[in-house]
């Protein structure tokens, strides 16, 4: 795979190296211009729609969407009857969360470094509903993947309901053991509820490997696709326990995935331009183009703890494990604030990575259209702060 050609197909400048994939991926040329296309022609042709119920291609919210859902479900494993279109990772958590039917003192058993969108859903609950929030705590950085499964085994009780957590943490980009996780919920009498906003393009995913109840996924970041894309993985025996909570004409339909989808009236132009994202995506092959993203976030904690001047001034607080770490990378430094050295990348060199706050610090992302001259630059640049 000749990846400098890759990268050639996004429209970021090439002296401009851009480490926040983990935030918002850059879609590529052909995915902006096919969005652009379908969205032309929507206007231009809006007059010629009869709004039969055959015919709905210009708006979404209404129809299964089986063609999408179809090609999600293929692509990372799953039935696609099971797939819903939705926004965002957070959505989808949001719709499990409010969906199902609560008592007071049932607990919600989480990570303590979970996103907002995938903590603050249960903390709504906590108020409006009394169930109990438990946030395990994760050392940071984290040795080993049977520590996180050891302190998640002693949280649960009789009364868990939920086990909800991060397939890959957001703060530290930490790829927790979810196989094992949702196998020990399941054991248990738990439902299990994966957050995969960090993990399509990311990592290896297979839905019928990992076997949770719910997995809610995003997109729109190492995907490439446009923002405003998702989807929300609902085991069958599961959704029948779950209340559409956004509803509309179809929410006692006997296709699962298409309930719980129905929002009113969408873009069908995002959805013509991550067939696109997708092409790309299947055309480096999915093994690939992970393969890649691990590869480059190896070389740059390798290539970070070999810098001299870096020595005894900057630590990582992502984990160094290998099963553990991909393709984001948090560190610190002792005596320089995080918010200063976002700054200096960027205005002195045009290195965009981010602060993601206490107690991350500066996160790296290396996604698949990052280049090796582009690590060897940012940790040059690393090197001489001071």
């Amino acid at each position: 795979m000749d990846w400098q050609a890759f990268r050639r197909r996004f429209p970021l400048p090439e002296d401009e190296s851009f480490f926040n994939t983990g935030t918002l991926g850059c879609p590529a040329i052909s995915v902006i211009e096919r969005l652009y296309q379908s969205q032309h022609k929507l206007a231009e042709t809006i007059a010629h729609w009869e709004y039969l119920n055959d015919d709905r291609e210009w708006i979404t919210g209404y129809t299964p969407e089986k063609k999408m859902r179809t090609r999600l479900g293929n692509l990372f494993g799953a039935d696609p009857s099971e797939i819903s279109l939705t926004q965002n990772a957070t959505m989808g958590i949001n719709f499990i969360a409010n969906g199902l039917d609560w008592q007071p003192g049932d607990e919600v058993i989480q990570t303590d470094q979970e996103h907002p969108g995938a903590r603050c859903p249960w903390e709504v609950l906590v108020e409006r509903r009394g169930i109990v929030l438990k946030q395990v705590h994760l050392p940071i950085p984290l040795s080993t993947p049977e520590e996180i499964i050891n302190r998640i085994e002693s949280a649960i009780t009789a009364r868990t309901k939920m086990l909800s957590i991060p397939h890959i943490t957001s703060g530290l980009g930490t790829v927790l053991p979810v196989k094992e996780l949702c196998a020990l919920a399941r054991a248990r009498g738990v439902y299990s509820l994966v957050d995969g906003a960090q993990v399509p393009g990311h990592i290896m995913l297979s839905l019928d490997d990992i076997v949770a109840d719910a997995y809610s996924a995003s997109l729109h970041k190492w995907l490439f696709a446009p923002a405003g894309l998702g989807f929300l993985h609902i085991k069958r025996e599961f959704a029948k326990k779950i209340w559409p909570t956004q509803a509309s004409e179809a929410w006692r339909d006997s296709d699962s995935g298409f309930r719980f989808q129905q929002r009113g009236t969408g873009n069908p132009s995002i959805l013509h331009a991550l067939d696109t994202a997708l092409d790309i995506f299947e055309e480096v092959g999915q093994q690939n183009w992970c393969r890649r993203v691990k590869n480059l976030g190896d070389k740059l904690r390798h290539d970070l703890q070999e810098i001299p001047a870096l020595k005894g001034k900057l630590r990582f607080n992502s984990s160094l494990h290998p099963e553990l770490c991909a393709g984001i990378t948090s560190v610190e430094y002792n005596n320089i604030s995080s918010p200063n050295v976002v700054r200096n990348l960027w205005d002195n060199y045009k290195i965009r990575v981010r602060d993601v706050g206490d107690p991350y610090g500066l996160r790296i992302s290396t996604a698949a259209y990052t280049q090796e001259s582009e690590i060897n630059n940012l940790v040059l640049k690393l090197g001489e702060l001071n």
